[in-house]
């Protein structure tokens, strides 16, 4: 009797123990099907924590002020799309990207979020020799814009951000995809303030923010490089060519907010004018 209860207590704990394990295992394959929604997979602050906070912190700033810039030709009949970087300068927003992407006027241009797309209000300032171009834009809520000074290098925070391996990051739309978001380091500097990236990049990356570890914003893809192999001149796509941000002319856009607040303020002073009743008040002549 004894041995017959011993032997259907293990039964009844094998089949238990059974059961659990199916059970377990059938929970296991339905969680491995619970994927979450899309956004959450492909949303801005996704970012790897097998990173260092500076890594993270420079790859979410890179992340949440980068757009695609579209420009339209109607001359040309053509179109052409490249990066950009979303930045806030005295209250006013603006995007930097590369003078050679935009082959259409400001009205023709405009810049494509997750959420949307922004029409260029103003062309501020056209550099076809540095090649960048500055527009205004309306502010873009789901964007964190790059406050500038603050968030660029500074003084001997140049050496720093530009010193030989120091890491990297950029976020682009490469042959009209994206956003990527592509690591690298700086291997090199030249005569004309150029800096050599090894990365990786492909045409649409053009006019990307490039941020250092730090966090900082120190520069904008430019382009890649060619090389001689033996297949003749080929584009060598794991270098690129960035241009350091000291390059930019900000007083542009400041000499443009004045010359706003001087048309501004003319139709004030013509009506001081007229309200003093007689050309000898307070009044402006042409």
């Amino acid at each position: 009797m004894k041995a017959f209860l011993k032997g259907l207590l293990r039964v009844v704990f094998l089949a238990l123990v059974g059961f659990i394990t199916v059970t377990v295992t059938i929970l296991s394959v339905q969680r491995s099907h619970e994927i979450p929604p899309q956004d959450e997979i492909d949303a801005i602050s996704n970012i790897s924590h097998a990173l260092s906070l500076n890594e993270r912190r420079a790859i979410l700033r890179s992340r949440a002020s980068s757009v695609r810039v579209v420009s339209v030709s109607s001359e040309l009949g053509g179109i052409s799309t490249s990066s950009g970087t979303y930045i806030a300068f005295q209250d006013k927003f603006y995007v930097l990207t590369v003078a050679h992407g935009l082959i259409g006027e400001c009205e023709g241009t405009g810049f494509i979020t997750g959420e949307g797309m922004y029409q260029c209000k103003e062309m501020v300032e056209m550099n076809p020799l540095i090649d960048y171009g500055i527009m205004e834009v309306e502010e873009i809520a789901e964007l964190d814009a790059v406050e500038i000074p603050a968030q660029i290098p500074k003084g001997h925070q140049w050496k720093q951000d530009f010193s030989i391996m120091q890491p990297t990051y950029y976020t682009g739309f490469p042959n009209g995809m994206g956003p990527f978001t592509l690591n690298g380091n700086v291997i090199g500097y030249n005569e004309n303030d150029f800096v050599y990236i090894k990365s990786y990049g492909w045409s649409g990356c053009s006019g990307a923010g490039v941020f250092s570890e730090s966090g900082r914003l120190v520069g904008y893809v430019l382009a890649l490089t060619v090389g001689q192999t033996q297949y003749g001149f080929n584009v060598a796509e794991d270098i690129l060519i960035a241009v350091p941000l000291f390059k930019v002319n900000w007083l542009s856009i400041i000499k443009l907010k004045q010359e706003k607040n001087n048309d501004e303020e003319e139709p004030l002073e013509s009506k001081l004018s007229d309200s003093a009743g007689s050309d000898s008040g307070p009044g402006y002549s042409d």
